[in-house]
């Protein structure tokens, strides 16, 4: 994800990749997670159940649902109007493109 972002479609929001400063004990790598930084509000929100894809993609659809793809393959979906996230699907199945198009 590197420091690839995206805007809301109405330019409002900005959706990040984030790592956590809290190292796990484990020794394995923080997995990146995803912020909704509100331009409006000068707000952060980070999506602490979000996991996000090293190298996978954030986008916003036209309706403004946010989609990404976490580290197991499951697209995932974000509505910043309820906070609701849930899993719409496997990447091996739907590719965000055709997601987030209108």
């Amino acid at each position: 994800a590197g420091y690839d972002g995206a805007f809301s479609p109405d330019g409002s929001l900005i959706a990040v990749p984030v790592e956590p400063k809290v190292r796990p004990t484990d020794g394995h790598p923080n997995a990146l997670r995803v912020a909704i930084v509100d331009l409006k509000a000068r707000s952060v929100r980070l999506l602490e159940t979000s996991e996000l894809r090293l190298d996978g993609p954030l986008a916003f659809s036209s309706t403004g649902a946010l989609y990404f793809v976490a580290p197991n393959g499951d697209v995932m979906r974000f509505e910043p109007a309820s906070s609701a996230l849930t899993r719409v699907g496997s990447a091996a199945r739907i590719r965000l493109y055709d997601l987030t198009s209108s």
